[in-house]
């Protein structure tokens, strides 16, 4: 008959106990390794207006968010998208009545705007 000593055997058990939390945590810690937290890029769920030029303007940025003259440089612009950058996506692109490019104002763009403003805050959404 084996006999173990308790004041080891105790021991033994402890150390035992001891190496497998240890495992557990580091393969836990290393499953947590193979996880990828790193933000994923939004797309633009809007796929990018036919660029028409009317009235000496066009479409610029990276959302097509902006409305300038067609002789200025390629428009640099952050790359986000706002929700409201949908209601702009039929809008028309042209000379406005103080001579500058901007987005004609009709019921259509004036209803999807204020439902947009009204209904959710506006959030950027890098991609």
């Amino acid at each position: 008959m084996i006999s173990i000593d308790p004041r080891t055997g105790d021991a033994v058990s402890r150390m035992l106990l001891f190496l497998a939390i240890v495992f557990l945590i580091s393969g836990f810690v290393g499953f947590l390794y193979t996880l990828d937290f790193s933000p994923k890029p939004q797309v633009n769920p809007y796929p990018s207006p036919t660029v028409t030029t009317v009235s000496g303007c066009k479409r610029g940025g990276c959302s097509s968010q902006l409305c300038v003259p067609t002789d200025s440089e390629d428009v640099v612009s952050t790359c986000e998208w706002r929700a409201e950058y949908g209601c702009y996506r039929d809008a028309t692109c042209e000379r406005q009545a103080d001579g500058n490019c901007g987005f004609t104002m009709n019921d259509t763009l004036t209803s999807c705007l204020e439902e947009i403003y009204t209904n959710a805050p506006a959030q950027d959404t890098l991609f």
